[in-house]
């Protein structure tokens, strides 16, 4: 996928508040959405652009993960689909205390790693990274060769300890910086 466009990969895409304004501007994306409506609405979304739409989850290991997902739910609760584990059991327990169990589902899907997926594409080059993954943030990013470093972050930190994310991220030659939800990063 090498090409004299920019490229930004975008983990966790959902179908709304994309990056895909981007491919307005003559980026290359590739976005990776486990979710089969989201999938498809979104592929649909970026149908004739050059973007990848990618149906999987990423995670430390290739195969199948299970997800909680809120398939009919509002705009807020379509974006919360995460991988089920003991990391991301507190954004269940809290859906569990609004009432959302009648609606949630959980659906087993394809997963991959970071490596995978890069490789998989041929990326040698990310301009732009955005991950919004809930609570499945660092699991990804300590399980990454760095082989390819993205020139600049945006991760949601919302679920996991901010100060660990941007350690990470300064030891791999990110300069950082935390906002309300987000940790952004800058390659030296």
């Amino acid at each position: 996928m090498s090409s004299n466009k920019r490229t930004f990969l975008e983990i966790g895409a959902c179908d709304f508040n994309n990056n895909d304004d981007l491919l307005d501007s003559g980026w290359r994306g590739i976005f990776v959405e486990p979710i089969e409506q989201y999938y498809n609405s979104l592929a649909k979304k970026v149908q004739g652009k050059d973007a990848i739409v990618v149906k999987a989850a990423i995670t430390n290991f290739n195969g199948n993960v299970n997800m909680d997902t809120v398939p009919n739910g509002e705009d807020w609760l379509r974006g919360i689909s995460h991988i089920s584990s003991e990391i991301t059991s507190n954004i269940t327990s809290g859906l569990v205390k609004t009432n959302v169990p009648d609606i949630l589902q959980v659906v087993e899907v394809p997963a991959m790693t970071l490596d995978t997926l890069i490789n998989t594409y041929d990326v040698t080059e990310i301009e732009f990274l955005q991950m919004d993954v809930e609570g499945h943030e660092l699991v990804i990013l300590n399980n990454y060769s760095w082989h390819v470093k993205p020139k600049f972050l945006r991760i949601e930190h919302k679920f996991i300890d901010d100060t660990l994310l941007v350690s990470l991220l300064e030891s791999k030659g990110y300069k950082c910086w935390t906002e309300r939800d987000d940790v952004y990063g800058i390659l030296k």
